[in-house]
């Protein structure tokens, strides 16, 4: 069976709370965003709960999104 990518695929909770392991596997934890990023067939939505997870325990993740010039768009 051959998986084809989703279009919009979601990341939902994209902060601390959610990704609680992070910490005690950095890299299993950065291996499992990467493979929802690569799901993305066209664009991919990130929800979070408040702008602390970008200080926090994922803040790398934010980094790299910022690196790539993912935009961020507030709807608070």
């Amino acid at each position: 069976m051959t998986r084809r990518p989703c279009a919009e695929p979601f990341f939902l909770g994209l902060d601390d709370e959610q990704w609680w392991a992070h910490n005690r596997d950095p890299i299993e934890s950065t291996s499992t965003f990467f493979v929802g990023l690569s799901q993305a067939a066209q664009r991919i939505i990130f929800t979070t709960t408040s702008q602390r997870a970008r200080t926090g325990r994922i803040a790398k993740f934010f980094s790299m999104l910022d690196e790539a010039g993912v935009p961020e768009i507030d709807h608070s």
